[in-house]
């Protein structure tokens, strides 16, 4: 589906709209129906009916119609945001625009293949991931920044907690802690790109029935029944419930040898985010962990590097190295230099450096923590993955490590370092020395991180450039360019406009020009209004 949904668009953009009807205002509101419903606009589309007569402009009847899929709070539950209506009475046209989009933050995301998230071989403890963790979750902050009028966009990094999906089956809301259903059929979704769990139908054919199990304190297999996500067609989002009956006793053996002080630690609300957003949703952290499962980040060889690069990748449209190779040198921390006598070949390199003095420092803000298994051991019965938090019992680090066995239970500090855009070299420290027990739910150095980010320009930037390229097919390029000629003129005018985007969504300056609320939704608008979304490759103004 992401696949047909992007080379409809593609195909349509490439067509002289302007060609095709009685005016530009009547081909951008056309341009626009179809690329938020994936359908034509009707005839008599009432918003259609008054762009012709000249009485509203194309970039407000597209508002209006992004408008129709705005998120209400349900009655009697304002955690639970949906189409208005509800489950029952809900706007078809409106539950397109959601999907539509939805697909499209979605896809903001790389990592969403639990067969691919660890170095490890695809067994039982990774394809159950696919029942217990919704891969879509981070796209779930993007549909309320967009949706939501009173979701900030820099509450993708800020929010304290995680979302889940809002779905429907047959005008029934799906609830999460009472079905069962394929595990085959929704790693065949993730793998194969079936529709969005809008068909559950599907899966009662292959449907396979075991038993969920975990290791009890003397090994031995012990069964519980943990709440499945809900499938069915997305009608909104809600704040992640509470899951406190669902409780893990004890972890895999593994993990337990390398870290014993897990034994004084339970997993408990095993979706809850870490915090600071995105930065803080296990499916994100599991999903990019990229080190084996049960191994502990040791500060040197195992450090979420993988994670690290797709804060960058995905949440600000960077790929490394964002450093510039004069930057090993001039950091203020002895983590950002070279090490020539250093047992890890990479730190001897310069240019390898490039790279890790970014992910590295980044990946120990996560250090406390430690993807485990419910049983080690091979099992034919359904066995899961779960991010445990090491409790903190060592002073911080005086110096970076080549390998510290315990490095996992010392208080969680990063450091936020890379070239912004502009080539300012963005240089922060994120640790608290006040808050250094970090709790299960929390971790301090995340919510650090995720201020951090919000105050850089980059992220809104990166915003900017993915709704441009979505609305255009337009990519443009936003890293830190050393030579400031290096691109040609029509690029630069396209930089140059998504950059001032960027900015002006950052400073909350709506598409009239007046202060707003960093809503997506006005950043939309603009780029409408841009002559790139009706003639690309002609210009911006």
């Amino acid at each position: 589906m992401f696949k047909i949904l992007l080379v409809s668009a593609t195909w349509m953009m490439g067509q002289p709209a302007h060609a095709q009807y009685a005016s530009p205002e009547i081909a951008k509101y056309h341009r626009c129906y179809t690329i938020f419903t994936k359908r034509r606009a009707p005839k008599d589309d009432s918003r259609l009916m008054r762009v012709k007569a000249g009485t509203l402009k194309s970039s407000d009847a597209c508002k209006e119609l992004l408008k129709l899929a705005q998120l209400v709070p349900s009655e009697g539950n304002p955690n639970r945001h949906t189409l208005s209506g509800g489950p029952n009475n809900y706007n078809s046209l409106a539950a397109d625009i959601l999907n539509t989009f939805h697909i499209f933050h979605r896809q903001w995301f790389k990592s969403h293949r639990w067969h691919e998230a660890f170095s490890e071989p695809m067994d039982n403890r990774l394809g159950s991931a696919y029942d217990l963790y919704d891969s879509g979750e981070s796209a779930y902050f993007l549909d309320n920044a967009l949706f939501n009028p009173s979701f900030r966009y820099d509450k993708i990094v800020t929010h304290p907690t995680s979302f889940q999906a809002v779905r429907v089956t047959n005008g029934t809301t799906e609830a999460a802690q009472s079905r069962t259903y394929s595990l085959s059929a929704r790693m065949m979704y993730e793998v194969y790109g079936w529709d969005d769990f809008e068909h559950p139908t599907i899966y009662h054919p292959m449907k396979i029935e075991r038993p969920w199990v975990y290791a009890g304190k003397n090994g031995t297999p012990m069964t519980w029944s943990p709440p499945l996500i809900p499938v069915g067609r997305l009608i909104g989002v809600e704040t992640m419930p509470s899951l406190s009956s669902s409780k893990l006793p004890a972890f895999d053996s593994n993990a337990l040898y390398q870290l014993p002080e897990l034994e004084q630690v339970s997993i408990t609300d095993f979706r809850i985010s870490k915090g600071a957003g995105i930065l803080g949703s296990v499916p994100f952290i599991l999903l990019n962990w990229g080190q084996p499962i049960s191994y502990a980040v040791d500060g040197g060889k195992y450090v979420p590097r993988r994670l690290s690069a797709a804060i960058f990748r995905d949440l600000l449209c960077r790929e490394l190295p964002v450093l510039r190779a004069q930057d090993i040198h001039v950091g203020t921390h002895d983590s950002y230099k070279v090490d020539s006598a250093s047992p890890l070949s990479f730190r001897k390199s310069k240019t390898c450096m490039q790279c890790h003095a970014t992910m590295d420092n980044l990946g120990y803000a996560y250090r406390n923590l430690l993807p485990v298994t419910s049983i080690y051991e091979y099992t034919t019965e359904y066995a899961s993955i779960h991010l445990a938090m090491a409790p903190i019992s060592r002073p911080l680090e005086s110096s970076r490590p080549n390998q510290d066995p315990k490095f996992a239970t010392r208080p969680a500090m990063g450091r936020l370092y890379y070239r912004s855009y502009n080539g300012n070299l963005v240089d922060l420290e994120l640790y608290n020395p006040q808050d250094n027990a970090s709790s299960y739910n929390k971790i301090p150095a995340l919510q650090l991180l995720g201020e951090a980010l919000a105050d850089q320009e980059d992220l809104y930037v990166c915003a900017a450039q993915r709704y441009f390229k979505f609305l255009t097919n337009i990519d443009v390029n936003i890293g830190d360019l050393e030579d400031a000629g290096s691109l040609n003129g029509k690029n630069q005018e396209y930089r140059d406009f998504v950059i001032k985007l960027g900015k002006e969504f950052k400073s909350e300056i709506d598409s009239a020009g007046n202060s707003g609320n960093q809503q997506v939704i006005d950043l939309i608008s603009k780029i409408i209004d841009s002559e790139a979304f009706l003639l690309p490759g002609q210009g911006v103004e």
